[in-house]
């Protein structure tokens, strides 16, 4: 995954900041902060309570959580709700920009240069969320 957010970095035009401690990638253009990135392996409820609340630490105006999802967890659509959920216990209204889930189950999360990359892709624009607290 770190080549794919590489090669759409430079294709974009941003400074990247990569492997903090989290969240794991920054993207920067003229030294506002853009993109905050979290890339988790594995979805584990962990990530409801320790990235999300990483992302919403930052300014960035987008935040995006991927991660690949084994058989054994929960469906795509029931991860959405719950990472709403958490978003929404988190947010307070002066939140502004989007958070962006992605998700592919790991079977497909191969090697993405080599394979069709087939994934599932939520937005929750923040300031709506909060609005609806």
């Amino acid at each position: 995954m770190e080549q794919v957010l590489d090669k759409i970095a430079v294709k974009i035009g941003v400074d990247r900041q990569e492997k903090r401690a989290s969240p794991d990638y920054l993207w920067f253009k003229n030294d506002r902060l853009l993109v905050a990135i979290e890339h988790e392996n594995d979805f584990k409820e962990a990530i409801l309570y320790s990235e999300i609340p990483s992302l919403l630490r930052t300014e960035a105006d987008l935040r995006v959580l991927i991660t690949y999802p084994s058989k054994t967890v929960l469906p795509a659509n029931e991860m959405a709700l719950n990472i709403e959920e958490q978003l929404k216990k988190r947010l307070t209204p002066e939140k502004n920009g989007s958070f962006i889930f992605l998700t592919s189950p790991k079977e497909w999360a191969k090697d993405p240069s080599e394979e069709p990359w087939v994934y599932r892709l939520w937005e929750f624009k923040l300031n709506q969320i909060a609005g609806r607290i």
